[in-house]
């Protein structure tokens, strides 16, 4: 019997030693800072797991954020897996120094679902993205309607409440990434918007002190530029920033006078490009905008077509506008037997004359001061008004200078030679062009 429990031992013992020992996971290991009193607190992860966020308290303090530098620049992100040991430096914050994402799962929600916290004025990034049974997630909005899509790299400075978006199909969802550099691997945040809207302008990427933004591109190659305004129609969309430096660029600086000292606008433009060229800045009522000029003299007019590398600015052109006071006459003596009008719109300042059709668009009164287009809305050739050229607009102009009652009657579309005064001329180019031996009137 000894034998055979020895010789069953043995057996055991060579089982045992064939048996392969399981090793161990692979750690690493979270070093907490908690930046008070020298204080630090470790734990150990397996190498690819995503970790907990372990829980801490402080007296006087509501909450904490962990990030990977002490100045707490980078926030640490617990949704990915760790694959290196971590240091990671604890801020704490008070109520004071909060504000709080308050998420909705529809626009008809009274309450909301969830509220992140977030230091303020800093990022708080892209909430988890929430799941429906009956739709399809088109992003979260600020508004209710769905129509300003939140902008998870925007910073955060008082509470604020966003909606979830569902459609009912994955057809009318872009979704996106936003990178820090046209050389960088990973996106920054990613996320969805409903097709055929609009996509957020993201914040600045981190930059040198002399590095400058000069807008957002669809490729890596940055040459199909980002339209804000323009809806977006793809099922997906990449976004890198145009990163230059301060020697690669020209300023341009825009004036709303010449006499101005600072300017009111402009920006940096990539060396080689033209001038952008900017709205025009209206007018004052009195003066109206002539054109932009790149010399305080308005001498020399912008060129915004052609390449340029030094530094612009630009000066509007202001003409003063004439307001013509008007006079009703009943009868111009210079033209009385020749147009047959027998009322006019007359101004005795700089002597210009009015058709009537002006006067039928608003009410005129003697001496009252209104900007009347000499040219008014006619088509040439018209004189009868009805919107094309034929014949009858021949009989117009005979049964105007007969004497007899035109009307209706445009003198300015009559006169065809453009001379102020109709005459029996201005029927004959009718006549030529009706017939075709002239082109055009």
């Amino acid at each position: 019997m000894k034998r055979i429990l020895s010789a069953l031992l043995i057996v055991m013992i060579l089982a045992a030693a064939t048996v392969l020992p399981v090793s161990a996971a692979e750690k690493v290991t979270v070093t907490y800072d908690l930046m008070y009193d020298g204080k630090t607190y470790a734990e150990e992860f397996d190498k690819g797991t995503v970790p907990y966020v372990t829980y801490f308290t402080r007296g006087g303090y509501e909450t904490y954020e962990c990030y990977t530098d002490s100045s707490f620049k980078h926030r640490f992100d617990f949704s990915k897996p760790l694959e290196e040991d971590v240091t990671l430096y604890v801020r704490w914050l008070t109520e004071d120094e909060l504000v709080y994402l308050n998420l909705y799962l529809s626009p008809d929600s009274t309450e909301a679902v969830a509220s992140a916290s977030c230091p303020r004025g800093e990022v708080y990034g892209q909430p988890a993205e929430p799941s429906a049974e009956d739709g399809v997630f088109a992003g979260w909005y600020y508004d209710k309607a769905c129509t300003f899509p939140y902008n998870p790299t925007s910073r955060i400075y008082s509470d604020t409440d966003i909606y979830a978006c569902f459609v009912s199909s994955q057809s009318e969802v872009t979704g996106y990434n936003v990178f820090d550099s046209p050389y960088a691997d990973e996106p920054v945040v990613g996320g969805a918007v409903k097709k055929g809207k609009s996509i957020f302008i993201p914040s600045e990427p981190e930059m040198a002190d002399d590095e400058l933004l000069m807008g957002w591109y669809f490729n890596r190659e940055l040459t199909d530029k980002v339209d804000f305004a323009a809806p977006i129609t793809k099922d997906y969309i990449y976004l890198f920033p145009k990163i230059l430096g301060e020697d690669s660029v020209y300023w341009c600086s825009i004036f709303l006078s010449a006499d101005d000292e600072y300017a009111v606008g402009g920006g940096a433009v990539e060396k080689g490009q033209p001038i952008p060229e900017p709205e025009s800045p209206g007018g004052d009522g009195e003066h109206s905008f002539a054109g932009w000029y790149t010399d305080r003299a308005l001498t020399k007019k912008a060129d915004f077509t052609s390449p340029r590398y030094v530094d612009v600015e630009l000066f509007p052109r202001w003409e003063e506008i004439h307001y013509h006071t008007i006079v009703t006459a009943d009868e111009i003596a210079s033209t009385a037997k020749t147009d047959g009008c027998k009322a006019h719109l007359f101004c005795p300042e700089c002597g210009a004359w009015f058709e009537p059709i002006a006067a039928a668009l608003i009410e005129i009164e003697d001496h009252e001061s209104y900007v009347i287009p000499a040219e008014g809305p006619y088509l040439k050739g018209d004189a009868n008004g009805d919107g094309v050229v034929n014949i009858r607009d021949v009989t117009a102009i005979q049964r105007c200078l007969a004497g007899y009652d035109p009307s209706p009657f445009c003198r300015a579309a009559a006169n065809v030679r453009g001379n102020g005064i109709v005459g029996i001329e201005d029927a004959s180019l009718i006549q030529r062009y009706l017939a075709e031996y002239s082109d055009s009137l």
